[in-house]
């Protein structure tokens, strides 16, 4: 076990980390979940708790004297909307024609011009933020990567220590064969140069520095026959990250696409891919960065704190990928707004962000679906939209002096302690018109739902903005229609804050939308 922390540990170790493989074997059970904030990078970092406050987030949406994000972001899509005539048309109409012949299943609720859009300048995005790291990445460290991605996500490893020494081992082999290779400062060691060195000679002993390769000029100089590979890799690589599960059932559709292309259309298609990315790389730079100035300097002061954890990669990304995600996240409001409408029942998903970060009773029960907000303390964020959202003011007796936190001044606690065995009722009597339920990433919520539920139920999901684009797809890949109100600002501490900030929407939003 102790072995795979070195240095020094062999690729038959690893390898070892197959799915069908005995996690008993892999790991001790010394460490426990609810540990896992005590010996993170903020506890232990006092400079950065000394140092950072709210100006230091990645993203704020609420900007004084500035037009409402809202409206800017629809303004903002319609324009990108209007512009794929110039660069990708001739692509999109191929594509479903492919799809005609090629139908696939969970995946798309409905055919829709605006998604292959998004899905392809997603594509572009990817490509022009990591291509290089996936050239350079090892394909047995890949495929380590991909397995413990997989490993940690089944159902009954979830809340065990397993998956947290899992996460462990991810964020050093992330760190190290993923971030180091990402262009991004690197910031956890001197003795790289001469590792680089040897990692960059070929078996001739020429130099092969794949970092310094220009991938447009190799479009150019007729390597086009290189471009399905370097897709694959492409995939590969965002695979092994963990964080692309859902875009990836999308991209691998355009990867077949791809593969049944010839020479010349690819260099022509590609050529407009990446022109269609420029344009909007500038254009959200101009209309966005007021949102998420702050992204850069977030890297540049407080990744370090981030290396050998398994969301370095997560929170390392760039303006970019945050201004793609909001795009994406207006784009599927868009297209699914009448379906959404046109079911009989509406379910929200908030995060745990969301609530009031003090330890308390909370009163959340348990039913079929998950966590079911009772709005049981009024000075949750959660309890206050539930409430306000379904017109329901049976609130408990809960504001006591201990409980007044007008001065944002609080206690930092670990949200995983709340122990919610004491308040299972599947046939609650709850009967909001429209159930409020407090979900984590790993929420089974989906999984909950029955298929009588999946054709009546839609769903509104309220996330930070590196969760838009995946959170969207899944709910839709399971046949619901998703709608997305963004979460104002990021507080959790463990990815973002040294201690926990209750979270806000836009509540205008959320009303707009259901």
């Amino acid at each position: 076990m102790f072995s795979i922390f070195n240095d020094n540990f062999s690729k038959l170790e690893l390898a070892k980390f197959d799915d069908n493989y005995s996690v008993d074997k892999c790991f001790d059970d010394s460490s426990s979940d609810d540990n896992r904030f005590n010996n993170s990078y903020f506890s232990n970092n006092l400079d950065y708790n000394l140092d950072y406050n709210l100006n230091n987030i990645t993203y704020n949406l609420n900007i004084k004297n500035h037009l409402d994000y809202y409206q800017k972001i629809e303004e903002f899509t319609e324009i990108v909307l209007s512009k794929p005539r110039m660069f990708i048309e001739d692509i999109i109409l191929d594509y479903k024609e492919f799809l005609t012949k090629n139908p696939v299943e969970n995946v798309y609720i409905d055919s829709f011009f605006e998604e292959y859009i998004l899905e392809l300048l997603y594509f572009g995005v990817l490509w022009k933020l990591y291509i290089k790291n996936a050239l350079n990445l090892d394909p047995f460290y890949q495929k380590i990567l991909a397995k413990l991605s997989n490993l940690r996500n089944k159902k009954e490893l979830i809340g065990s220590s397993y998956k947290v020494q899992i996460d462990e081992i991810r964020g050093i082999l992330a760190t190290k064969f993923l971030f180091n290779n990402n262009g991004n400062k690197n910031t956890n060691n001197t003795n790289n140069t001469d590792n680089n060195k040897d990692n960059n000679m070929d078996n001739n002993g020429n130099n092969k520095d794949i970092n310094k390769v220009d991938v447009s000029e190799s479009i150019e100089n007729n390597e086009i026959n290189l471009i399905n590979l370097k897709i694959d890799l492409l995939l590969k690589y965002l695979e092994a990250t963990g964080d692309y599960k859902e875009s990836l059932k999308h991209l691998n559709i355009w990867k077949e696409f791809f593969l049944n292309k010839d020479e010349n259309t690819l260099k022509s298609y590609f050529k407009s891919i990446m022109s269609f990315v420029s344009f909007f790389e500038d254009y959200a730079k101009k209309e966005l960065h007021i949102y998420t100035s702050n992204v850069e300097s977030f890297k540049e002061s407080y990744l370090e704190y981030h290396l050998n954890n398994e969301d370095i990669i997560f929170c390392g990304r760039s303006e970019l990928e945050y201004h793609i995600n909001l795009f994406g996240a207006e784009v599927m409001n868009k297209i699914f707004q009448k379906s959404f409408k046109a079911r009989k029942k509406r379910v929200l998903l908030l995060p745990t962000c969301m609530r009031i970060p003090k330890t308390h009773k909370c009163n959340a029960v348990n039913d079929k679906l998950g966590l079911r907000c009772t709005s049981c303390n009024n000075n949750c964020n959660i309890g206050e939209i539930t409430k306000n959202l379904n017109g329901n003011y049976n609130y408990e007796d809960n504001n006591h002096e201990d409980n007044n936190h007008e001065d944002n001044n609080y206690e930092d606690y670990n949200y995983e302690d709340y122990n919610y065995e004491d308040y299972n009722h599947e046939d609650n009597d709850c009967n909001d018109e429209i159930p409020v339920y407090i979900v984590s990433h790993s929420s089974s919520i989906l999984s909950n739902l029955t298929n009588d539920d999946k054709t009546n139920v839609s769903i509104i999901g309220v996330a930070c903005i590196n969760n838009l684009i995946e959170g969207g797809w899944k709910i839709s890949s399971h046949g619901i229609p998703p709608q997305c109100v963004i979460l104002d600002y990021i507080g959790c501490k463990k990815h973002w804050t040294p201690k926990n900030i209750q979270t806000t929407i836009n509540f205008n939003k959320l009303q707009n939308t259901v």
